[in-house]
């Protein structure tokens, strides 16, 4: 059995009034009259009939109790068809409203959470792949051999640095060049103060100790230069 309530218009027309009571009262889940017996009884339109209705009267039926908030739970229709169409329900607007917000918020902080996994394994990741950059610049000329004027260079080409490398103004460097068996140089250009704490200039200047340690700096790598000349290899 339906549980329901007409809502009339303020300022409704008494006639008006009676219409819209006709057309919404319901007994036993049905409607008592049908439109055919209202529209002859005041003399009115199937059409007009309708229109009076919704522009003076709706009907709300009762559909169920919120299970969250415990409020009852009313649908308004202005006609028939949409009266008939109203389902139960389970809970109300505000409280469905507020679950479909609590959720989208849950969907939201679990989505934020993987985001901000993902960066930090990308961080991570990145961190162990990144190579860190070298303050020292190594590379190789080589002779062109297709030189054909004057003008043009001793030693051209091309290199590919491997990682990042830090020149700094007004840092010493210590540079030394070896001569490969193809006639190219491999170059080398080195911060003198991760050797030794001294002043730029040649080496056969530099005072005592620091002299003798930076001439066996070239030894060494002159005997690294030596096993891999063959290959044609950069010396380090």
């Amino acid at each position: 059995m339906y549980k329901f309530r007409i809502n009339f218009k303020e300022g409704i027309e008494e006639n008006y009034r009676l219409i819209a009571i006709d057309y919404w009262k319901i007994e036993e889940s049905r409607f008592v009259h049908t439109i055919v017996e209202i529209a002859q009884k005041y003399g009115v339109s199937h059409m007009a009939l309708t229109g009076i209705v919704q522009r003076n009267a709706t009907c709300s039926k009762f559909v169920g109790v919120c299970s969250i908030c415990q409020e009852e739970i009313w649908q308004t229709a202005s006609n028939r068809t949409s009266f008939n169409s109203l389902k139960k329900k389970s809970q109300c607007e505000e409280c469905r409203e507020l679950e479909r917000q609590k959720w989208l918020d849950q969907v939201e902080a679990r989505n934020r959470g993987l985001r901000q996994r993902e960066t930090k394994q990308q961080l991570q990741q990145k961190g162990l792949n990144q190579i860190p950059p070298s303050t020292t610049l190594k590379f190789s000329l080589a002779r062109n051999t297709n030189k054909t004027k004057p003008k043009q260079p001793e030693y051209s080409g091309t290199f590919v640095l491997k990682q990042d490398v830090v020149i700094k103004a007004g840092v010493k460097y210590l540079y030394g060049g070896w001569e490969l068996t193809d006639g190219s140089i491999n170059l080398q250009f080195k911060p003198v103060e991760e050797i030794f704490p001294t002043q730029q200039r040649d080496i056969r200047e530099e005072p005592g100790f620091i002299g003798r340690q930076v001439e066996q700096l070239y030894n060494d790598l002159m005997t690294i230069n030596e096993e891999r000349d063959k290959n044609d290899e950069p010396p380090f």
